[in-house]
């Protein structure tokens, strides 16, 4: 037998194996959050929201999202999919040990699954979040063994999960378009040209003196002498060197991380002209999303990214910090430049862009019912 016959042989199996629901149904979504920042919002919170408000004759979703695990059956009769964010710790464990005993003492039908968005066990020395995770692996690992399937944001994440569990899939990342807006290129209007690093302090070392992350020294010192030619804004997180040059003269301007409900907000009334994603090449950020292209792109500011995991592939990815510059340089000063950069990228990523549009939604839905074998 061919390798495509024994493709087609695995997919006619699949799609045997599937069983599918009658209609008009109801699916259950419960949510345990671990966290309640990043990727609580945009992988939990906002589908809830959404799900809640998905208009089917065929179908009517059920979408709750707490902090706070129920240990009590009731509370899960009409839940389909029991999903457990970012849980790590030996106590989470025991918790998610406990639901699967009630489920099976009650006879509860509903599904125990892992959600995570980030690599857990492969995280840089310097990134704060390291300790906590290498301090929970055992616990963690064990969280992902027992749970009935997982879902990530990407394929290398499936990849990187595998050995832990065979049942993964993929549900992608896509903005709330109730938050963020429509895209469209915005034309700005300053003096010198704006450009702009959204992302949070786990890029950056938070140790003084340090300078470890997802910037190379070469950008950073291409920041600091080019503050009278540029006006640099960094949201949320940035270098060490860069916070002196910030904190010390004001000649590059830093906010504070802001609540992820203001945030699209708060980066649009920058007026950036440019939007920068620089990442290490490491197992972690090639294991993440492409959550800041996509958040440029709504905000309609073409963006430069590090052709890594998440952004290879996109239009305008450079390949190495010299690169970097060049692109700033080349963009700065010429608006055509700009905006033919950002429809491009718009082009490529518009469909995966936003919850509300392609059908997205009930694609999140589908992916989580062909973890359970079933399909609408």
């Amino acid at each position: 037998m061919s390798n495509k016959q024994k493709l087609n042989a695995e997919k006619g199996t699949r799609r045997i194996a599937l069983k599918k629901l009658p209609k008009p149904c109801k699916i259950g979504f419960k949510y345990h959050l671990g966290d309640t920042a990043g990727c609580g919002y945009i992988r939990c919170i906002f589908p809830s929201l959404l799900l809640n408000n998905l208009v089917s004759k065929d179908l009517h979703i059920d979408a709750f999202f707490t902090n706070q695990y129920t240990p009590m059956p009731q509370s899960y009769m009409q839940t389909t999919f029991a999903i457990f964010q970012r849980s790590a710790t030996p106590e989470q464990f025991k918790m998610i040990q406990h639901f699967k005993q009630m489920r099976a003492q009650t006879k509860l039908n509903t599904s125990i699954i892992y959600e995570i968005d980030d690599n857990l066990f492969d995280i840089p020395e310097w990134n704060f979040a390291r300790d906590f995770y290498v301090k929970n692996k055992e616990s963690a690992e064990k969280i992902l063994g027992i749970v009935d399937g997982i879902t990530v944001s990407t394929d290398f994440l499936k990849k990187e999960y595998y050995k832990y569990n065979k049942n993964i899939v993929v549900t992608p990342n896509h903005l709330p378009m109730f938050l963020w807006g429509e895209a469209e290129f915005r034309p700005q209007e300053n003096k010198k040209p704006r450009i702009l690093y959204a992302g949070s302090m786990n890029h950056f070392s938070i140790k003084p003196g340090e300078n470890h992350g997802d910037m190379e020294q070469e950008l950073i010192k291409y920041i600091i002498n080019t503050v009278d030619k540029y006006e640099w804004h960094f949201v949320g997180g940035a270098p060490q060197r860069v916070l002196e040059v910030a904190r010390g003269t004001g000649k590059i301007i830093y906010h504070e991380w802001q609540n992820i409900m203001s945030l699209p907000l708060y980066l649009r009334n920058i007026k950036a002209d440019i939007s920068l994603a620089p990442l290490e090449n490491n197992r972690f950020n090639m294991s993440k999303s492409n959550i800041k292209a996509l958040e440029g792109t709504a905000l309609g500011v073409p963006m430069i990214c590090s052709n890594v995991g998440p952004y290879k592939g996109i239009p305008g990815t450079v390949e190495t910090t010299t690169d970097m510059i060049n692109r700033i340089e080349e963009l700065a000063g010429n608006i055509d430049k700009r905006q033919e950069q950002w429809s491009v990228q718009y082009e490529y990523l518009k469909d995966i862009l936003y919850w509300e549009t392609n059908n997205n939604l009930m694609k999140y839905v589908d992916s989580h019912l062909r973890l359970v074998k079933m399909c609408l």
